[in-house]
């Protein structure tokens, strides 16, 4: 399956009306079969919703929409102006876009309430911790939709995604599949953009869950104190019913405060990696790794509750692993059923291992905080030499390029500079802003703007017990540039690079 069905209705128009308090009078009343925000999915006797995007107003293609079988086109004020000359009614809301995600939810049958409902959201760690969910419900044996940065998948059903949190249509649309598949859960990232936007209203989650607050989107974010509060927005009684928040960071530790406020504390819980913190609820202990697989127990009170395991590397992982298995059970389920899980999902370019000698790791660390993270993980177990690729997004937070180079240059023995997505931005001054991080550089720091021949000098030059890592894309298939997309994949490249210069790997 290449793409999410679009899942048919049967509403009146003039209960759509009723429902948003807008005029019926001149309207005659018809049969909608959906909703589509975008002209090219529109299919018949669809409304086409018209909002303003980045660039231009969605109202000047309604014309197109229109062809493809709309039988309404709803806009905003803003939008009025371009519907003069439209051969279907026109519904004007005020207000639209606050109201979309009531309409949407209404108009699709109110899906979310029909299943349990998991919402990470956090700087790092959401993908890896969603599909953690998504696997301990599996193993269960539960049916769970999953809704995330990397891929939106229902049973064996797998589509790649272009967004973290779909837009208002979308995401019910596809809530709606989930219903009609069977599905008793659903996991999904929250990302600080859709909470500021309202994309998820007005699903009430069953569980919240909060990873961390670094720095990241002050592109978006007016400030750090701006952007706290966008994540905190999911943390209250209108969005979420039950909340588990890591609190090893003075971000998480204020979120906590918070939402036991808002929330009541009874339906918070705090996790800590940090025994000294004893105000946790929970904590998280006896870490020990044998035969590559890291074991893990959880304790309240002193008194041991779960004993857990992954296969996934990383500190920042049995961090996931015990968010997402305490979820699981602020949701209702017994510590008996999760006790002795693995939780081992496979995480498409989160951490992925391509080869391993020399081990070349596809991350997607696109921050300072991820790539500390995941380079001093990689160090402990690297018997040679640490080799980093990375680059920086173009249009996005620039405060945080000089810091990833800063990080960059105090772990990597190293360093390849190279393009990320630079969208319309010069793609010099990106690298540039690293490099700007990187003056105390002890190792070798190398700058090659094409990202293929990048990944290939950082893997040939790798020697059998050195490891490489490819930071900043992951799972990502295409490179957005000035011209428009290109095919590029870190991991196909990092292939075919081994092919050439490696063997036995």
């Amino acid at each position: 399956m290449t793409s999410i069905p679009r899942m048919c209705v049967h509403v009146n128009v003039h209960d759509i009306l009723d429902f948003l308090g807008v005029e019926k009078e001149g309207i005659e009343n018809f049969s909608v079969s959906g909703l589509a925000s975008d002209n090219r999915e529109v299919s018949e006797e669809n409304i086409f919703i018209a909002l303003s995007g980045q660039t231009v107003h969605g109202a000047k293609f309604a014309v197109d929409a229109c062809r493809r079988g709309a039988i309404a086109v709803m806009s905003d004020t803003a939008g009025e102006k371009f519907l003069h000359n439209i051969n279907v009614p026109v519904i004007i809301v005020e207000h639209l876009r606050d109201k979309l995600g009531g309409l949407c939810d209404f108009v699709y049958g109110k899906p979310s309430a029909r299943m349990n409902s998991f919402a990470v959201t956090g700087t790092n760690g959401k993908t890896t911790t969603t599909f953690m969910i998504n696997h301990i419900l599996t193993s269960l044996g539960r049916k769970s939709g999953l809704i995330g940065t990397v891929a939106t998948k229902m049973g064996d059903d797998v589509i790649d995604s272009m967004m973290t949190t779909p837009q208002p249509v979308d995401l019910q649309n596809t809530l709606a599949w989930f219903h009609h598949e069977g599905a008793s859960d659903f996991v999904m990232e929250v990302s600080s953009h859709a909470l500021a936007l309202k994309r998820t209203q007005p699903i009430l989650f069953s569980v919240a869950g909060f990873t961390n607050l670094t720095q990241d989107h002050l592109d978006f974010h007016e400030s750090f104190d701006d952007y706290y509060s966008a994540k905190a927005l999911l943390f209250n009684p209108m969005n979420s019913s039950r909340a588990v928040i890591m609190i090893d960071d003075e971000w998480g530790k204020k979120l906590y405060d918070d939402a036991c406020v808002h929330m009541g504390k009874e339906n918070v819980c705090s996790l800590s990696a940090s025994s000294a913190d004893n105000k946790a609820d929970f904590i998280i202990s006896d870490i020990e790794i044998r035969n590559g697989q890291t074991y893990f127990s959880l304790y309240s009170r002193k008194q041991r509750c779960l004993r857990l395991s992954t296969t996934l590397p990383g500190e920042f992982n049995i961090f996931n692993a015990a968010l997402a298995a305490l979820m699981v059970y602020k949701s209702g389920v017994s510590f008996d059923d999760l006790d002795q899980m693995d939780i081992s999902p496979h995480v498409p370019g989160r951490m992925e291992v391509v080869a391993k000698r020399p081990r070349v790791i596809v991350d997607f660390a696109h921050n300072a905080d991820a790539l500390e993270k995941a380079m001093r993980t990689l160090i402990e177990t690297t018997q040679g030499r640490l080799i980093v690729l990375t680059g920086s997004a173009g249009e996005r937070d620039q405060g945080k390029r000089a810091d990833m180079g800063y990080i960059v240059a105090k772990y990597a023995d190293v360093a390849v500079i190279t393009d990320d997505d630079p969208h319309r931005e010069d793609p010099a001054r990106i690298r540039r802003d690293i490099l700007d991080g990187m003056t105390d550089a002890q190792g070798e720091v190398k700058e090659i703007p094409d990202r293929c021949k990048a990944i290939e000098y950082a893997i040939r030059i790798a020697e059998a017990s050195d490891t490489v890592l490819l930071a900043g894309r992951g799972h990502e298939k295409y490179q957005y540039v000035a011209d428009g997309l290109v095919e590029l994949d870190d991991r196909e490249e990092a292939r075919k690079a081994i092919a050439l210069y490696h063997e036995g790997v």
